[in-house]
């Protein structure tokens, strides 16, 4: 969930890359409209924290609500943000910092579902 579309494509082809199947949203309006709809639950939301219509904190309560066990793995641009202690506070919540390369990303998302299917079995 990105408000700039650079970003999105960047994400959607790196993940895609190694296997991941992925949802883009352009705001946090759209992306509790895609989460909600979906078939089959989402193991990992990357989320923005700057987005107009919906921002990071909302969009993040939002889905947090429909679903207690996701994980988040929020993009930002700003390492010092009272919102931003606020998530890390979440157990399920891991942070990575704009600008990221595609490797950093791709290792973080594998990193979080590793450990996440480690918890389930």
């Amino acid at each position: 969930v990105d408000d700039e579309e650079m970003v999105r494509n960047f994400c959607r082809l790196a993940l895609e890359k190694y296997g991941y199947r992925v949802a883009l949203a352009e705001n946090g309006k759209k992306a509790i409209e895609i989460f909600e709809a979906a078939d089959q639950p989402f193991d990992l939301v990357v989320l923005d924290m700057i987005m107009p219509v919906l921002d990071g904190v909302k969009t993040y309560k939002k889905i947090r609500k429909v679903d207690q066990s996701v994980h988040f793995l929020i993009s930002s641009g700003y390492s010092d943000s009272d919102k931003l202690e606020m998530l890390k506070k979440d157990p399920l919540v891991e942070v990575i910092f704009k600008p990221y390369k595609a490797k950093e990303l791709v290792k973080t998302v594998r990193q979080i579902l590793n450990a996440a299917n480690d918890v389930k079995n």
